[in-house]
């Protein structure tokens, strides 16, 4: 069975700290998908689990127009322990 790609994005998180860009890359390449719809979705998508206490922001530096828009504040994110335990009983590692 294949896991919805907000799933899949959350696990990606697992053990590592990653960038905004980095996880969506990673995401995009492993499903597929290269269009701005898919890209900008990623990002909103992180900022859910961000406010859902999943993921939580670890530094930030400002887009020089490379990986989305410039001007635009990137994040590093980090899996908190409420994500840990969620991706281990729901997704699995």
């Amino acid at each position: 069975m294949q896991l919805p790609m907000k799933s899949l994005m959350v696990r990606s998180f697992y053990g590592k700290d990653m960038w905004e860009y980095e996880a969506r890359d990673l995401l995009l390449a492993n499903q597929g998908k290269s269009s701005d719809y898919w890209k900008w979705n990623a990002r909103f998508w992180m900022t859910e689990l961000a406010c859902g206490g999943l993921l939580e922001v670890i530094d930030t530096k400002i887009d020089d127009g490379t990986y989305y828009t410039e001007g635009k504040v990137l994040y590093k994110y980090h899996l908190t322990e409420f994500g840990k335990q969620r991706v281990e009983s729901m997704v699995g590692v």
